[in-house]
């Protein structure tokens, strides 16, 4: 499953208010500081003080009656005289992946809420049973109406039918006032919204 949809400072708060409504689910940074292990984060206030812009933030959110999850040691270079030559980055197949998008520079790119299904992981060689993907899709699937009751429009690429995105109330506000939705910050075209 893959939702993606554009959102902003106080839209983010919306969608951690949703997540951390979720008992079953731990918050993770996905990937450490350098030569730290991956935070926990409990609630918004430890997300804030964390990341105070919640621009490009990449989290892992675990449910640990789904499957196991890990923090691998990556090892950085080891040049002389660096200081810190490793950082953490969680790992595990039952993990739901939520990527915050940008709003800087007037434009806004995509949150990206994904995770895996049985079918992919069977691809990938995972072993069968290992990971509830029933419970992780009940949990994904209520964020996903949770932030389809939110959206206030979608958003299209001039043209395409399909592929819209869902766009979340102070995103639709930044839109009015002059930032554009893009699939990345440096993409030639733009989203235009719709009711």
């Amino acid at each position: 499953m893959q939702l993606e949809i554009f959102a902003a400072r106080s839209d983010f708060e919306r969608l951690f208010e949703i997540v951390f409504r979720e008992e079953l689910l731990r918050v993770f940074e996905a990937d450490s500081r350098i030569g730290e292990r991956c935070r926990e984060f409990h609630d918004i206030d430890d997300l804030r003080a964390a990341y105070p812009r919640f621009t490009g933030v990449h989290l892992a959110l675990w449910a640990p009656t789904t499957g196991r999850m890990s923090q691998e040691r990556i090892a950085l270079d080891p040049s002389p005289g660096a200081a810190k030559t490793f950082r953490h980055s969680v790992t595990g197949w039952g993990l739901i992946q939520l990527l915050l998008g940008d709003a800087r520079t007037k434009v806004i790119t995509p949150t990206r809420i994904a995770h895996n299904s049985a079918a992919r992981a069977a691809t990938w060689g995972q072993r069968r049973g290992a990971v509830d993907y029933k419970v992780i899709g009940q949990i994904s699937g209520r964020i996903r109406r949770a932030l389809e009751k939110l959206a206030v429009a979608k958003a299209h690429i001039a043209g395409q039918a399909r592929g819209a995105r869902l766009v979340c109330p102070e995103a639709a506000r930044l839109v009015t006032a002059g930032y554009a939705l893009k699939s990345a910050a440096g993409a030639p075209w733009s989203y235009t919204l719709s009711t």
